[in-house]
Order: C-alpha cells, then sequence, then structure tokens
C-alpha cells in the first residue's frame, strides 16, 4: 500500500515504521505490514546452452530444451507441451530414475534428469510395464494419451487409460480420482459408443431406475420390488418373512407401493422418480477439466447419447450436459421404512417372528400402510381359496371314458352269446403275503456333539473369543459352521443370525438377547 493511495486531510505518521532500507526504490514509506518480501523461488535459466553441455544429452532432448527456453509467452501451456510431446512422440531413453514432484507437471518442469528419467518410465509404459515411480510422471503420460500423442486411433487411447488406471488404482487412488472422470470424457470427446455402457454404467442404472419409478402402475413386479429394496435403507429380501414367504412378501409389498406412491406424491409435491434422482437439467461442463490437454482441431458441434437419458451436447466448442440434480437426501430413508413397516406387518398377520419394532419415520403413513396390507391379505385370502378349490376338481379323460364304454360293450356282447371272457377263464391267484417295508429313520437334528460345537461356537462370538482358533481346533470351515448356526436359528427364531457384510462374519445384533437365551437357557 502505498503513500499516495491513501485519502487524507492530514500528513501520515510513519515515524513507527521499522527500518525498510532492504525495500525497493521508492517504497521506503511503506508501512512494515504492508510490505512482504517475495519468497525466492528456484528457476532454471534456459538462457543458455550450458544446461545442454552434458555429452549424454541426446541431440533430440537438447532439441526439446531449446523449444522450452524459445517458446513464446502468448501460447498456452497445453499448446507448448502439446506440440513439444509431438516432436518426441517417439523418443525413448534408458537412465536411472530420479524424483520428480509438479502440479500440472510438464516437461516445463522437469530438470534433465527427469526428462531423461520420464522417457525411460515412457518405454516402460507402453511394453505394458507399470513401475512404481513418482504419480507426476504418470500424470504427464496421461496427459500426452488424452491428446492421443503417438497413438494410431482413439480406441488405442482408451485401453492405455484404462490398463494405467487398474494398475495405479490401489497404490495410487489421487489418480483414479482424476483419472475416471478423464475416461468419460475421453470416450464423450472422441465418440467410442462401443464402450459407453461400461463408461457411463451408473448413468444408464440411474435411467432405469427412473423409468420404472416413473411407471409403478404397470412396471414388473418383481423389478418393481427390488428397485425399492435397492434404493431404501432396509432391505427385506435379507429378513425371516422373505426366506419363508418370499413370493407373498413381495406381492404384498408391490401392491402397498402402487397405493402409496400417489399418496407420497401428493404430500410432497413432486413424481417420485424426482425424489429419488432429482430433476433433468442442462449443464455446461469442461472436457478434461483439470489435465493438460491441446486438439489443434477441437470438436466444435455435436450431440451424443451417452444413455437413453443422458446426452453431451457442444456447440461452438462449448459443452453441455444432461444430468440429474436436486433429488431428496432422505428418499432412501423414507423408502426403507416403508419397506420395514409392511415386512412388520406382514409378519404380525402371518404369525412369522421375530417381530420388527416400529419406525418414527413412517407415522404419518402408517395407518395407510395398514389399509393396504389388509386389502391384500384379502384378496390374498381369496387367491388362496381359488387355488384350493382348483384342486379339488376331478380332471376328466374323456378319450379314457370312450374306450371304458367301447371295452363294456363288446363284454356284453361276449355275455349274450355265452362265451367265457378273458377275465372269466384266468386263474384267480392267491394274495402273497406282503412283508410292510421297513422305515429307515434319519434323524432331522444334529448329533449332541454337533449342536455343542454350534454353541460353543455361538458363545465365543457373543462373548468376543478366538472363535477362528476353535473352528481349526475341531477342523471345522468356517463357511459350515456358519451355514448349521443358521439352519438352527432359523428353526428356532425364523431368521438367520450370523452374516457377511464384506468384512467378516459378525452376529446379528439385533438378535443377540434371542441367542442369548436360547443358548443358556439350553432352549
Amino acid at each position: 500500500m502505498y503513500e499516495d493511495s491513501f485519502y487524507t486531510d492530514e500528513d501520515l505518521d510513519f515515524s513507527q515504521a521499522e527500518d525498510n532500507d532492504d525495500l525497493p526504490d521508492g517504497l521506503d514509506s511503506i508501512h512494515s505490514w504492508d510490505y512482504f518480501a517475495p519468497e525466492e523461488t528456484e528457476r532454471r535459466d534456459f538462457s543458455s546452452d550450458t544446461f545442454v553441455s552434458d555429452a549424454n544429452v541426446s541431440e533430440p532432448l537438447r532439441s526439446l530444451l531449446r523449444m522450452i527456453r524459445q517458446q513464446p509467452w502468448q501460447i498456452t501451456a497445453a499448446k507448448a507441451f502439446y506440440e513439444q510431446a509431438l516432436f518426441m512422440a517417439d523418443y525413448e531413453e534408458d537412465a536411472p530414475i530420479v524424483g520428480f514432484m509438479s502440479y500440472f507437471p510438464s516437461f516445463r518442469d522437469m530438470s534433465v534428469p527427469q526428462l531423461r528419467s520420464y522417457f525411460a518410465i515412457r518405454r516402460q509404459l507402453r511394453l505394458g510395464k507399470f513401475p512404481d515411480v513418482s504419480l507426476s510422471y504418470i500424470f504427464v503420460y496421461v496427459y500426452e494419451t488424452l491428446m492421443k500423442v503417438g497413438l494410431n486411433t482413439a480406441e488405442e487411447g482408451y485401453e492405455i487409460l484404462s490398463e494405467i488406471n487398474e494398475a495405479y488404482r490401489k497404490s495410487e487412488p489421487k489418480l483414479s480420482k482424476y483419472l475416471t472422470p478423464w475416461l468419460r470424457d475421453y470416450v464423450v470427446y472422441n465418440n467410442l459408443s462401443c464402450h459407453f455402457p461400461e463408461v457411463f454404467k451408473a448413468e444408464r442404472e440411474q435411467d432405469g431406475m427412473v423409468a420404472l419409478l416413473s411407471s409403478c402402475d404397470t412396471a414388473d413386479e418383481q423389478k418393481l420390488f427390488s428397485t425399492f429394496c435397492d434404493l431404501g435403507k432396509y432391505d427385506p429380501r435379507k429378513g425371516a418373512l422373505f426366506a419363508k414367504e418370499p413370493s407373498r412378501l413381495v406381492s404384498c409389498t408391490v401392491a402397498v407401493l402402487r397405493q402409496l406412491v400417489p399418496v407420497l406424491e401428493k404430500t410432497l409435491h413432486h413424481r417420485i422418480a424426482t425424489l429419488f434422482a432429482g430433476k433433468r437439467v442442462k449443464r455446461s461442463t469442461t472436457m478434461f477439466s483439470n489435465a493438460l490437454f491441446y486438439d489443434p482441431s477441437p470438436v466444435r458441434n455435436v450431440e451424443i447419447e451417452v444413455s437413453p437419458l443422458h446426452r453431451y451436447f457442444c456447440r461452438g466448442g462449448l459443452w453441455t450436459r444432461d444430468e440429474y440434480v436436486g433429488g431428496d437426501k432422505s428418499f432412501a430413508k423414507l423408502v426403507g421404512a416403508i419397506l420395514r413397516e409392511v415386512d412388520s406387518q406382514l409378519r404380525e398377520a402371518l404369525n412369522v417372528k421375530p417381530r420388527l419394532k416400529p419406525s418414527l419415520v413412517i407415522l404419518p403413513y402408517r395407518d395407510q400402510i395398514h389399509v393396504a396390507v389388509m386389502s391384500w391379505l384379502a384378496e390374498d385370502k381369496r387367491r388362496l381359496a381359488a387355488e384350493e378349490a382348483e384342486k379339488r376338481r376331478v380332471s376328466i379323460d374323456y378319450g379314457m371314458l370312450g374306450r371304458i364304454r367301447d371295452d363294456a360293450d363288446v363284454i356284453k356282447d361276449k355275455l349274450l352269446d355265452g362265451a367265457p371272457t378273458e377275465e372269466d377263464s384266468a386263474p384267480i391267484e392267491p394274495t402273497p403275503n406282503v412283508e410292510p417295508m421297513s422305515v429307515v429313520s434319519i434323524p432331522s437334528q444334529p448329533s449332541h456333539d454337533e449342536e455343542s460345537r454350534e454353541r460353543a461356537f455361538l458363545k465365543l462370538m457373543l462373548t468376543g473369543g478366538d472363535w477362528r482358533q476353535y473352528l481349526r481346533s475341531i477342523h471345522v470351515p468356517e463357511g459350515v459352521m456358519v451355514e448349521n448356526v443358521n439352519n438352527e436359528m432359523m428353526d428356532k427364531i425364523g431368521d438367520i443370525v450370523i452374516e457377511d457384510n464384506g468384512d467378516g462374519i459378525q452376529l446379528i445384533e439385533d438378535y443377540r438377547e434371542e441367542i442369548e437365551r436360547i443358548i443358556y437357557n439350553n432352549v
């Protein structure tokens, strides 16, 4: 802040300012707190050829360094990098690897040893090898690939980018964070439609859900049930009722949803599909955002459909895309509460245990759900009665009846003629004494030892003991023991008590009290 920049009617007093002898000329009247000396930064000197005096530096590399030095000020960094990359497209090195770190890295940011390292690394990457090197080197190669430097087709670029993303996904998650959206932009920019299904899988799944939710009344029953289960925070497919009565639970849930959806839409003032996904809008987008990217012949006008409800548009080089925004974040919780309430009420009606605790979230809609469940139960009762009546109907084979009548006529004629029939002449054989078939008894319950093992295993899981060591000591595989326990508990409480959520098996906490009662009371 300069002295003459102040508006004042009085002279300013700088008597308290610190000594400013080190300030630039003309700035001796600046307050010490208004001036900060710039940090010293290391700058590589490209003003002479001293940096290429090393005999190990090849002529192409010398030429690249001269290009960097002579780069016009008005040229963009992306364009400069593109021209330099084209010049070095076929260059290879065999040099030791040194470290390199830079934001938005390019050739200009590298020293001579780092440049030599990069072209050695690039050689390995092009051979399908993925060395453990500084991430900045990998980003430079990705930038080259996005601009299709050294490639014959855009398809080659997609394969390279996919391989790099997969190779470094675990070791370099930061790379995947950027590379995943760049892959999407790459297939769109180059119109690689054959890869749309895999790259835009999430968008296509969202489209399918939106279409299904928009036609609840006519949608396939099983698909509608599965979709709501996937959307909700509660999945009835993992419960006891689904294990015993899957078709009835599906039918009842769908019937309730079809009655409840109009109520939800009226109450929440939005269509059910909008509550899930939000509104479909067109937004501007930047292709290859945060990457060094240049195309000498950029896309100007195009419209690309990556899924039924997702499209990209380019008008005059400016890109926009369709997307959904504004979905209700509480939608999944509401759907889960509805599914849980239907499951709970149907368990009570069909006397299936264990019962589920009611949810306060669903309180405003509990009465409507109850009416819908009762209505379905009445219809289900009529359906079962009709099926039972159909089973009792006598099926008449009219062809067989005709043959019986013909045989009766033949026998009648023979009797009238006095001729003996085949039945009359056939000797009557005495009925032999048939010993009753012995029945082999198959035990329905496990042996005492097996049952003791299962209970011992459950006790260890309840108390946090080393159940893995126990299974090793009795030579029983984990999967076998879990299946035995769940089968036993299914008979006792109507549901499984151990599940695998991806991080290993664990007890379902909702059933802890039931398990303790069974184990310690020897039920």
